[in-house]
């Protein structure tokens, strides 16, 4: 089954089954003393909006960009939101105007990417049942749903929305109130896992293959024809324990301080060898004990 990058239409005609990959959700921010420079095919007339999450500058352009600022908190930088209804009438492709806020050194925020499957019979209720079976493989471990009692639409979302990455699953046919069979699965990349899916993005990587990255199912057919390319995880941002950061930043300098009064490096191998030591008695000792249980 092949995978078409574009704008979905409002209705679902015909029986012939269709994937289609799009970019819904783009925020960036130009950090202090970071030029702000938009892809030169950009209108740049703007009208002033009301600002939002504490800043207190905000502007509109001609294609619906909302860029925010502060007068005073320069820090803060300058953010520009895209959200999914501007980029389904951008002027330019949006995979473009990604790659485009990446070359210039924006830092994008956010990202969401959906795919779009009609006539394929991908029902989110069976997502549901997967994750209830045990057959859903993620790091996740919140499964919120929602079923709407009016339109008859049904969510299932893997993940906590607050979260640097999550997926939903949904009626998009109910949500657009239109017949037919038009499922979406969306994946949301927030704060540092962000950029790094803009970059994979911008590489070419199949947005199937991100959200896939995050969650998989088993026993599910409907499930494999769809997302049936290989996983591409992106990562969250690793950071230092405060215990790896004492190490780095106080142990390594008093360390420094002994090699160097001592007027040779004899006693710093020594040191390696005493942590390579330790860590075999360590890694001995659990072993011995996993053994034991």
């Amino acid at each position: 089954m092949t995978a078409k990058k574009k704008t979905p239409p409002t209705t679902n005609r015909g029986v012939e089954k269709e994937v289609s990959l799009l970019i819904h959700w783009i925020e960036a921010t130009f950090k202090k003393d970071v030029p702000v420079h938009y892809d030169e095919r950009l209108k740049t007339t703007k009208t002033e909006v009301k600002p939002y999450d504490a800043y207190n500058v905000g502007v509109r352009y001609p294609d619906g960009r909302v860029e925010l600022s502060h007068s005073v908190r320069v820090d803060m930088g300058v953010h520009v939101v895209t959200s999914g209804a501007v980029l389904d009438m951008f002027p330019i492709p949006p995979e473009e105007y990604l790659k485009s806020l990446i070359l210039h050194h924006a830092v994008i925020t956010r990202l969401d990417l959906a795919i779009d499957a009609r006539n394929c019979n991908l029902r989110p209720q069976k997502a549901t049942e997967r994750i209830k079976a045990g057959a859903c493989r993620t790091r996740s471990r919140k499964f919120p749903c929602t079923l709407d009692a009016i339109n008859t639409g049904y969510t299932q979302y893997i993940g906590k929305k607050s979260s640097e990455c999550c997926v939903r699953i949904y009626d998009k046919a109910a949500e657009s109130n239109v017949d037919g069979d038009y499922v979406r699965v969306e994946v949301v990349f927030k704060a540092g896992r962000a950029h790094r899916a803009a970059q994979a993005v911008t590489r070419g990587e199949d947005y199937r293959a991100l959200v896939r990255g995050f969650v998989d199912f088993t026993d599910w057919k409907e499930w494999d024809e769809v997302f049936n390319i290989a996983p591409v995880r992106i990562h969250s941002e690793q950071k230092d324990t405060n215990t790896q950061k004492w190490l780095l930043q106080v142990a390594a300098a008093s360390l420094a301080r002994e090699i160097h009064l001592a007027g040779d490096d004899d006693f710093y191998f020594r040191f390696q060898d005493a942590v390579k030591v330790k860590l075999e008695e360590l890694r001995d000792r659990y072993d011995i004990e996993n053994q034991a249980g």
